[in-house]
């Protein structure tokens, strides 16, 4: 838990950025983002993205708290798991083209997760869409674990022939993985909001 505490403890970075009064989340007129905001009123995009991003701190400051506190792996995994589906959706909201968006809500009610997630892995070069669906599943208890099984199970007694007792614990190392998989989708995420958030003249990048 202590190396899970050490990448839980990264988020402090983050915190200021997204702190209430930030100017990282401030979108100025004539920005890209404000205008695809005008498209999208009264459920302005920005407005959507910021949630999501911002989500995904709380989420992740909550897990370190657990972690800190000595708490259930289980909570911490969950919590996780809020964190990455968070940032992966102001990726998707802030990379996706307003076509492809559209497209995906026109298809389904809402987007599936994993395509989702997955798509948001593409918009993180640094991540990538099997690292980013792998570090989502770790997290949901069922699918395989990033670097392993999510759960060990060691017999410690038989009953009788056949029925075994078993002590199960869970690894901390996939829950690791995925966070630390949060926080760059994450900061990610950070960036394309910065980047379509401010008036780009032209001839400046």
């Amino acid at each position: 838990m202590r190396e899970l505490l050490v990448v839980l403890d990264k988020v402090d970075r983050v915190v200021p950025l997204v702190a209430e009064g930030s100017r990282l989340g401030v979108v100025r007129p004539g920005s890209p983002l404000a205008a695809e905001d005008l498209r999208t009123q009264p459920h302005r995009i920005s407005a959507r993205a910021w949630t999501a991003l911002t989500e995904s701190v709380e989420f992740l400051r909550a897990a370190r708290g657990v972690c800190a506190d000595g708490g259930d792996l289980r909570v911490v995994r969950a919590l996780v798991r809020g964190a990455v589906e968070n940032a992966c959706c102001g990726v998707w909201l802030l990379g996706a083209s307003r076509a492809e968006r559209l497209a995906d809500a026109a298809s389904e009610v809402a987007v599936e997760r994993s395509a989702l997630v997955r798509r948001a892995g593409e918009l993180a070069p640094a991540v990538g869409a099997e690292l980013a669906v792998a570090a989502w599943r770790a997290c949901d208890g069922l699918s395989p674990a990033v670097d392993g099984v999510l759960v060990r199970a060691e017999v410690v007694d038989q009953v009788q022939p056949g029925i075994d007792l078993a002590s199960v614990a869970e690894s901390v190392r996939p829950v690791l993985a995925a966070a630390a998989v949060g926080l760059m989708v994450l900061g990610r995420g950070l960036e394309l909001f910065k980047a379509r958030s401010r008036v780009v003249l032209p001839g400046v990048s």
